[in-house]
């Protein structure tokens, strides 16, 4: 992922990468398409993802300002500083 996220930005002239950021939304997908129905196609669970987490300043409820935007939290994974990652206590997935 780290890899075709890089040649992606590349493509694009732009740099950086952030390591935080790019695992709390793997996490978030891979969480969401673990509780979702065997019998939805790919393409509806895919659309219901997309419909779910429109709003991508989800992430700020999770992390302050100060540590996602820190130089440790763009080399590696963070934990939230605000709230865990604790998915089952959301409800509605």
């Amino acid at each position: 992922m780290k890899l075709g996220i890089r040649r992606l930005a590349e493509t694009y002239g732009k740099t950086g990468y952030h390591e935080t950021i790019t695992i709390f939304w793997l996490k978030v997908v891979k969480e969401f398409f673990d509780h979702h129905h065997a019998a939805a196609s790919l393409a509806e669970i895919a659309n219901q993802l997309a419909n779910r987490y429109a709003d991508k300043t989800v992430i700020s409820d999770y992390y302050s300002s100060g540590v996602i935007d820190s130089a440790q939290a763009k080399a590696e994974w963070v934990e939230p500083d605000l709230k865990p990652l604790d998915f089952s206590r959301r409800g509605g997935n």
